[in-house]
């Protein structure tokens, strides 16, 4: 059906009729209104002139209205299957980059990111990847799926960090340490005020006589005397 407003339906520019278009050799029409994809773009997509587009232009998940011509002809290009008798993207996943589903979008089809289970992640010889919540990870590095889907990394007092699929303490907070050498139990001494590690890790308060405390401005410092002293 033609829409002269130029608002993309289905996630597809629609300027004009088909007819029309074929009628003028299949040229687009050399001014646009208004750009306006109905219904609206799936999450982490733009809407473009050339319809839904992946944030950052790396997959783009339609075709332009005067693209998506009727199968009688050879389909190729950006839409090389033919479904209900239109020229689309995609009709399975299998059609669609590794780490990406094919779904409908509007009239047409679309490749967009994500994952119904491990083999959509590593389609196409791609290797190591689990499919997690609908994304594709690799659990041997991702803090929030370090080891299996779901086990995030939360050490005390550190960045987090996932190596080979264990959770270990990345870049400590401003006046912890760990001093320990135990990634596990994070950054677990406070430099401001650990007398067993003051200011530095091993750095301890040893007064004579006397309960030794650590505060950043002084260093070490006499909390209590001894008894009798």
């Amino acid at each position: 059906m033609a829409n002269t407003t130029g608002v993309a339906v289905g996630c597809r520019i629609t300027l004009v009729s088909l007819l029309a278009l074929c009628a003028t050799g299949c040229k687009a029409p050399t001014t646009e209104t208004m750009v306006n994809c109905q219904p609206a773009c799936p999450t982490g997509t733009t809407c473009t002139a050339d319809g839904c587009v992946a944030t950052g232009g790396l997959i783009e998940l339609g075709v332009r209205e005067d693209m998506a011509v009727p199968c009688g002809g050879a389909c190729g290009g950006a839409a090389p299957y033919c479904k209900d008798n239109l020229c689309v993207p995609c009709l399975t996943d299998d059609n669609c980059p590794a780490g990406t589903q094919c779904k409908q979008a509007g009239s047409s089809t679309a490749c967009i990111p994500g994952c119904t289970d491990d083999a959509r992640c590593n389609a196409g010889g791609a290797g190591g990847l689990t499919c997690c919540n609908g994304q594709c990870v690799d659990t041997s590095a991702d803090p929030g799926n370090c080891g299996g889907c779901g086990t995030t990394c939360m050490p005390p007092n550190a960045g987090a960090s996932c190596q080979g699929g264990a959770c270990l303490a990345g870049t400590c907070a401003a006046a912890w340490a760990d001093c320990n050498n135990d990634p596990t139990d994070g950054c677990e001494a406070n430099l401001h005020a650990d007398a067993t590690n003051c200011g530095a890790c091993g750095h301890a308060c040893v007064l004579k006589n006397a309960v030794a405390g650590c505060d950043i401005q002084t260093g070490c410092y006499v909390r209590a005397c001894s008894f009798g002293f």
